[in-house]
């Protein structure tokens, strides 16, 4: 009785001992699982050379959002890295073709082809170029100036305003001239790759012309100071001549 009774509680240890083993076990493999598709995923966005030359995921999107803290020097490098970072970051943005290339079966996707006009292939090009868009890209970059300008006269600042205003039609000629970089399009898709960052051009425009009038008033300033200095110089200079005559008048005649 008591060897049956021994070997039934070593029977029940068993069993449960082989519960928690299979239990154990399990959570395992799903954990294996979990760190696989994790490694999978850092290495699909940080480990592949691809990414690592055209992105850099973790820092990207503070990057192009201008949240990085930078000193004046490298003020020029940062823009032409960011305007990159930006072209390359709306390449890969998901539109169909993007999409239907990455992940057909996943995402679902049977075609590429734009759910709006149901005639092109949707890549990014064709999103400005479609013809069901309600607005064509000439006129949103005319908008988006013209609503720049009037966004400067709410915020009182006229003089930036009517600099934005005289450099407006330049900015539109220029944008309509067909591109070098380009082959068969205009600047306007210079203007929407990140390729010419025209906003930075402005800006510097409105700076530059805002210097040159303080440094106008700034040489009239100058000119005051210097000619009252020279006023008050050549009175003090006449006092000590005066002085210096008088002295030299009598000591001849002491002599």
């Amino acid at each position: 009785m008591e060897i049956m009774e021994y070997t039934c509680k070593n029977m029940k240890k068993l069993d449960e001992m082989k519960k928690e083993i299979g239990t154990k076990l399990n959570e395992r493999k799903e954990r294996k699982l979990e760190k696989y598709n994790l490694e999978i995923v850092e290495e699909a966005l940080i480990s592949n050379e691809y990414n690592l030359n055209e992105f850099d995921w973790n820092t990207t999107l503070k990057f192009i959002s201008n949240r990085n803290n930078f000193s004046f020097g490298n003020v020029i490098k940062l823009y032409e890295d960011r305007s990159y970072k930006i072209k390359n970051l709306i390449k890969e943005l998901p539109t169909y073709v993007v999409l239907y290339k990455r992940q057909r079966q996943i995402n679902g996707i049977e075609e590429d082809l734009c759910l709006r006009c149901n005639k092109f292939r949707e890549d990014w090009e064709h999103v400005w170029l479609c013809e069901a868009n309600e607005e064509e890209v000439s006129a949103m970059i005319k908008n988006a100036v013209y609503e720049y300008e009037l966004k400067l006269i709410e915020e009182k600042k006229k003089e930036e305003a009517e600099i934005v205003r005289d450099i407006n039609f330049e900015f539109i000629r220029i944008l309509e001239k067909t591109s070098v970089v380009l082959i068969g399009k205009n600047r306007e898709w210079e203007l929407l790759g990140g390729i010419k960052n025209m906003e930075k051009k402005m800006r510097n425009d409105i700076r530059n012309r805002k210097r040159k009038s303080l440094t106008k008033k700034d040489l009239k300033k100058r000119k005051r100071q210097v000619e009252k200095e020279s006023i008050g110089g050549d009175f003090e200079e006449d006092i000590n001549n005066n002085k210096n005559n008088k002295k030299s008048k009598k000591q001849m005649k002491r002599k």
